[in-house]
């Protein structure tokens, strides 16, 4: 069976990282952004600093007892010609070291600075240059006797996996957070984090909607088919590992991030886990397909609670309307043709001191008291059609205001503040002859 709401509390209670742990995340992000920006010397280049990883894709999970939770920031500066790739490593310790805060936490690593905290936290500061004009590089002090520039592409890499998660209605994010607590939890198998989002992600295909709608339609039905198309596409690498490319940078390969007998147990265990998921899937019966699961995800799952508004419970929660929301169901017929592409992207503001970004590119996410301007990217509906956009407010403070909105409003574009911090969204709608013909949903993560 599905079981949908055992999964969403499965989400809730045991796999996402908690509010708190999460807040303090960010308040350190901040911290070590504010202090940066006049930092003796590094102060001087610095442009920003851009959350990424697992942070800035939302795939961040609980850690385990005695683990670690952790974030990966880019140090955006401008290139100093005087410079070596490894000064830049050396000069960011150097300027941590002026801090009080920090000058007992650090650890030089080969391409960051890890600022170490008390308790179950680290974030890892990565400098990162615009050497040539759109051409990103960050360094590695240990490579060769002057360090070496490494090409790379993180807020492309960032845009690709919100556009994979687009596609399976946000469900991808929420299996590769399931599929790293199965490898932590089972502790079966070894696999870096970055290589299971492209060993999983490069599986979602909008192809597959064309035969199936429901195909990403919920979580286990994302879970199963994406594990059944990955064990399919590691069959055809029987002995050897494939070639791991970034998506947004191919000349960029993570297979030195595991070897080829961690790869090969990584595929027996797709297999395994596979099969386990498709008999608890395919399991008629509700108490057996809860002991199915279980045998994947141990004893925790199984479980159906009210959801509370924390940020990544948003993912899943399941709300009665809000006062004054509307439902464009109530409002048009809704008969969504799966020949139609539609994609909205938001775009910040500039503003002082920070720069003008496609959402996307950040993970969705913005600070508060910017503004946001929504367009339409890509709409392949011909002919006329009207366009309406429905705002979405999210989580506690949103909640204690009485803002959590959900009007919706005709236009061609929209623009929005950000103010209340949560897990939000903006939704398009495409509606051609009276009928709901597309849609479109854009996260907002106000932090």
């Amino acid at each position: 069976m599905k079981l949908v709401k055992q999964f969403n509390t499965f989400l809730n209670n045991t796999v996402n990282i908690n509010d708190d742990r999460l807040k303090t995340l960010n308040d350190r992000v901040d911290a070590i952004s504010n202090f940066l920006s006049g930092a003796p010397v590094i102060g001087d280049m610095y442009i920003e600093v851009i959350p990424q990883g697992s942070m800035a894709h939302r795939t961040i999970i609980k850690p385990l007892p005695n683990h670690e939770f952790d974030a990966d920031i880019l140090l955006h500066l401008q290139p100093n010609e005087n410079w070596e790739a490894k000064d830049y490593i050396q000069e960011l310790y150097t300027a941590f070291r002026t801090s009080a805060t920090y000058k007992d936490r650090l650890t030089r690593k080969s391409r960051c600075v890890r600022v170490q905290y008390a308790g179950d936290c680290h974030v890892d500061v990565v400098p990162f240059l615009e050497r040539q004009p759109g051409l990103f590089y960050i360094t590695n002090k240990d490579e060769g006797e002057s360090g070496d520039y490494e090409r790379t592409d993180p807020t492309g890499y960032t845009a690709w996996l919100d556009e994979q998660n687009r596609t399976t209605g946000g469900n991808l994010i929420k299996v590769i957070r399931l599929l790293k607590w199965l490898r932590d939890y089972k502790q079966t198998f070894t696999c870096r984090s970055v290589v299971l989002n492209i060993l999983i992600g490069q599986r979602i295909n909008s192809v597959h909607l064309l035969s199936d709608d429901k195909y990403y339609s919920d979580v286990p039905t994302t879970l199963v088919h994406a594990l059944e198309d990955l064990r399919d596409y590691l069959n055809d690498y029987p002995t050897y590992m494939p070639m791991i490319s970034d998506p947004a940078c191919p000349e960029l390969d993570y297979n030195h991030r595991w070897d080829n007998d961690q790869y090969l147990n990584f595929r027996q265990k797709v297999i395994f886990y596979a099969a386990k998921a498709r008999a608890a899937y395919d399991e008629q019966d509700r108490t057996t397909s809860i002991k199915l699961w279980r045998e994947l995800f141990g004893d925790d799952f199984g479980e159906t609670t009210e959801l509370s508004a924390s940020m990544f419970a948003d993912d899943v929660m399941q709300r009665v309307a809000d006062p004054g929301e509307q439902f464009i169901e109530n409002m048009r017929p809704v008969k969504e043709d799966k020949r139609y592409q539609l994609k909205i992207v938001g775009r910040a503001r500039p503003k002082a001191r920070f720069q003008s970004y496609p959402l996307p590119i950040r993970g969705n996410r913005i600070e508060r008291y910017r503004t946001i301007d929504f367009t339409i990217e890509r709409c392949n509906v011909p002919g006329n059609y009207e366009v309406f956009w429905k705002i979405k407010n999210r989580g506690t403070e949103a909640t204690d205001a009485e803002c959590l909105r959900g009007e919706i409003v005709p236009g061609r574009t929209h623009s929005e503040p950000t103010q209340y911090r949560g897990s939000h969204y903006v939704e398009c709608y495409i509606v051609k002859d009276g009928v709901c013909v597309a849609r479109d949903r854009q996260r907002v993560i106000i932090f």
